[in-house]
This record gives structure tokens, C-alpha cells and sequence, in this order.
């Protein structure tokens, strides 16, 4: 008489998470804008990203390295689809992936993906929260060189995380004033200046945001309140 074995997996809020990026589009959007740059590559860029956001959602949030060991007792497949498993999700893959993304653009790929997740949802909103904050980063700084091009500059700042130990970066959000769903990100020199970056925006993005996610106020701190801050609010049909 044969035996048959049974395998124990853990689901728990995960399929939850997975549904509401497999319905976003995710996964295709993002594979869209960057493409496989290798014919045997088994995880595509999407992916990856859906993996590290199950990661990230996941109540643990295990590090690059360790999230393969994450997904060990998981329904991978169920979760990200057919044929991939737990280790096909390696330190070595979400690496590239994450070159991949910040090569391509993140605050124009996140655009997009606000747009996509705005239009699944029906929803256009009126009023929108801006504001930023800094994250500590670990590792090799690149504070001693020379500021160049778009490229992040890691380095010492007014750190909001109580960490001044630690060079960090700026992150800078817009989010819909009662859901919270981010509209805008961009990811910022370690010691930008909230008063000409909350400016920047508005110049750069103003006439996005109005006219493709419906945005007719921005409410933010008093690093907006300027006169020249208020101009372009104007210009831009703001309130």
C-alpha cells in the first residue's frame, strides 16, 4: 500500500498580498518597462518585486540574503506563479532586480504604478499629503565623492530616524490625504533641503499629478510655505 506524504505550508496574509499585486499588475507593468536582459532568466524583474513586497509584508522582513530561506515554507507558487521556487529568489537575483529597477527610474516606474493602482481602484483623488523623511543606510557610503548626476548620495544629514551615527538618504512622498495611497516617491541625497526638494516637485511633477491622478490641493509642513513655493502652486492650478 503506497504512502502519501503531505507537505505543510504556510499562507497566512500572504495570499491576501498576492492577490491585490496579481490584480494591480505588477508584476507585467514593471516587466514592461525593463525588460529581460537574459534568455534563461527565470525570475523577471516583476517578480522579484512581488517577492521582496511579500517579503516586506510578511510580518518578519528577512534581509536580501535570507529571503529565499523567507519563502521555504511558503506556496510559492501559488503566491508568484507556476514553476518558481524558494531558492530561484536568491540574494544574487533580487540584487540585479533592484539595479534593474533603479537603473530604469523608480520614481517614474512608481508613477506608473500609482496610475495602475488608481485605475484598478475606480478612484481619483482631490487632496494630497506631501512630506519627507529619512532612512539610515548600512554599508559602503559614497558620502566622500563628488556629487554626480542623478546618482543618490549617501551621506550624513539631519537624520529623522534618530540615527546621526548613520549616513542616510531622503525618501519624499505625496499621499492621498484618506486612503494614503503614495502618488509620488523620489529618493533623495542624504542632506537634501525639504524646502527646495517639496519646490522641486511641484515644478517637475505639479502638472502630472493634477492632470493624471486628479490632484486639485497639496497640503504639506511649512518647508512649502514660501513665496515663490506658492507661485508655482498657482501656476500649477493648485491650492
Amino acid at each position: 500500500m503506497e504512502t502519501q506524504d503531505y507537505v505543510s505550508e504556510t499562507l497566512d496574509h500572504l495570499g491576501l498580498v498576492a492577490g491585490v499585486c496579481r490584480e494591480i499588475g505588477i508584476s507585467e507593468l514593471i516587466d514592461k518597462h525593463c525588460p529581460s536582459d537574459s534568455p534563461d532568466q527565470i525570475v523577471s524583474t516583476g517578480k522579484a518585486l512581488e517577492a521582496m513586497i511579500l517579503n516586506g509584508l510578511g510580518f518578519v522582513n528577512e534581509r536580501l540574503y535570507l529571503v529565499a530561506h523567507f519563502f521555504a515554507d511558503k506556496p510559492v507558487e501559488l503566491l508568484l506563479g507556476s514553476g518558481l521556487k524558494a531558492e530561484h529568489f536568491n540574494d544574487d537575483r533580487l540584487g540585479r532586480a533592484l539595479d534593474t529597477l533603479y537603473e530604469t527610474g523608480l520614481t517614474s516606474l512608481f508613477a506608473k504604478l500609482s496610475r495602475r493602482t488608481l485605475e484598478v481602484l475606480n478612484y481619483r483623488p482631490q487632496r494630497g499629503r506631501q512630506d519627507a523623511t529619512s532612512m539610515s543606510a548600512y554599508g559602503r557610503y559614497n558620502s566622500e565623492e563628488e556629487e554626480v548626476g542623478s546618482k543618490l548620495h549617501i551621506t550624513p544629514g539631519y537624520s529623522k530616524d534618530k540615527r546621526p551615527d548613520l549616513a542616510q538618504v531622503t525618501i519624499q512622498l505625496i499621499c492621498e490625504h484618506l486612503s494614503g495611497i503614495p502618488l509620488h516617491m523620489e529618493v533623495l541625497n542624504g542632506n537634501s533641503s525639504d524646502s527646495e526638494s517639496f519646490r522641486q516637485v511641484i515644478q517637475t511633477c505639479g502638472e502630472q499629478l493634477r492632470t493624471e491622478a486628479g490632484l486639485l490641493t497639496i497640503i504639506a509642513d511649512s518647508k512649502l510655505y514660501c513665496e515663490e513655493a506658492i507661485q508655482e502652486l498657482e501656476a500649477g492650478q493648485f491650492k
